[in-house]
C-alpha cells in the first residue's frame, strides 16, 4: 500500500454508506468507474517521505478530522477549528499530483535556463581561457551529466513546500475568507484528486476570489470575500450543486470519487469544456487570459 494523497478519513466522506469502507472511483477519459475500498484509492507508492508522511498524519490529519466529523454533522466550527481546517486545506492543494506536476514543470522552468547560461560561460571559458580549458570541459561535462540523470529532484522541493507554513499568506486568506458551507440532504457533491477549486487567474486572495472544498456528498464549502455573504450553513439550490460539481470536474487531474456508480458522474468529469459561473454573486468570471480585477491580494 503506497501513501494517502488524500487522507481515508477525507475519503470516508465519499463512500457508498456510513457503515462503509466503499467507494467508487472515476477515471477522467473512461466510461466507466471501480467500486472498491478507501484504502485501494487516492495512493501511491513512495509518494511522500517518511517525514511527510508523519507530518500530514500527526500534525495536519489528526488536528482538523474532529472538525471534518463537525461540518458533516451541520455543526458550527469556532474560530480555532477554522485555522485547523484552513491549514488542512492549504496542505490538500499541496499534497495531491497536480501540485506534484506542477512542482516539476516549475522547476525544469528554472533549472533549464540556469544550466543553459552556465554551459555558455563555460564554454567562453574553454575557448578563450586555454589555462582553464580542462576544467571548464569538465564542468560541461558535469552540466551534461545532471541533465541526463537529473540530479536534482523536483520530489525535494516538493516536500519542503507542502506544509502550510511555507506560504502563510495563502493560509491566512484561506482562514479570512467567510465561509458557507452548502449542504443537501440527499448525496450529491463529488470530490477528486485535486479537490480544492480556485481560479488560478484570480488566485485566492483578491476581493472576486472564490475557493470551493466538498467536505462530503452532503456539504461543501464556498470561500469568498463577499461581504454581503452570510457565513454559516444553506441549503444549496440545484444550481448551485452543478455549479460546485463542475468546478471540482474541471480541476481534477485523473481521478473523481463518490458514493455511487452512476452515469452523470462520468460525463461531468469528461466533459472537454466548462462554463463555469460565479457563486458567491452573479455573475460571470474571467476566463484564462482575461483581465484580472482588483490584484491587491492575490498571490
Amino acid at each position: 500500500m503506497g501513501d494517502h494523497y488524500l487522507p481515508q478519513y477525507y475519503l470516508r466522506g465519499f463512500v457508498e454508506s456510513e457503515d462503509s469502507e466503499v467507494i467508487f472511483r472515476y477515471e477522467k477519459g473512461q466510461g466507466d468507474y471501480l467500486r472498491t475500498g478507501i484504502k485501494n484509492v487516492a495512493h501511491e507508492s513512495k509518494f511522500y517521505s517518511d517525514e511527510v508522511e508523519s507530518y500530514l498524519a500527526n500534525e495536519i490529519e489528526n488536528r482538523a478530522n474532529p472538525v471534518l466529523k463537525k461540518i458533516r454533522e451541520l455543526r458550527s466550527v469556532d474560530a480555532e477549528e477554522k485555522r485547523l481546517l484552513a491549514r488542512y486545506i492549504v496542505a490538500m492543494m499541496k499534497r495531491v499530483p497536480h501540485s506534484k506536476q506542477e512542482a516539476r514543470r516549475m522547476l525544469n522552468d528554472m533549472i533549464d535556463p540556469a544550466l543553459d547560461e552556465l554551459a555558455s560561460t563555460f564554454r567562453q571559458i574553454a575557448e578563450n581561457e586555454p589555462d582553464l580549458k580542462s576544467a571548464a570541459e569538465m564542468r560541461l561535462l558535469e552540466i551534461q551529466q545532471i541533465r541526463e540523470q537529473k540530479k536534482i529532484k523536483p520530489e525535494v522541493i516538493w516536500h519542503r513546500t507542502i506544509a502550510p507554513e511555507t506560504t502563510p499568506q495563502v493560509s491566512w486568506a484561506v482562514e479570512a475568507m467567510t465561509w458557507q458551507f452548502f449542504f443537501t440532504k440527499s448525496d450529491a457533491f463529488i470530490t477528486s484528486d485535486n479537490p480544492v477549486f480556485f481560479f488560478k487567474e484570480i488566485g485566492i486572495g483578491n476581493d472576486s476570489s472564490e475557493l470551493v472544498f466538498p467536505v462530503s456528498t452532503k456539504v461543501v464549502l464556498l470561500g469568498s470575500w463577499m461581504t454581503n455573504s452570510k457565513a454559516g450553513f444553506h441549503r444549496a439550490k440545484e444550481q448551485q450543486v452543478r455549479e460546485f460539481n463542475k468546478r471540482i470536474a474541471s480541476s481534477l487531474t485523473r481521478y473523481a470519487f463518490y458514493c455511487q456508480g452512476i452515469q452523470w458522474v462520468s460525463k461531468l468529469i469528461n466533459r472537454k469544456k466548462f462554463t463555469l459561473a460565479r457563486v458567491a454573486r452573479n455573475g460571470k468570471l474571467p476566463t484564462s487570459g482575461s483581465t484580472q480585477p482588483n490584484e491587491r491580494r492575490t498571490f
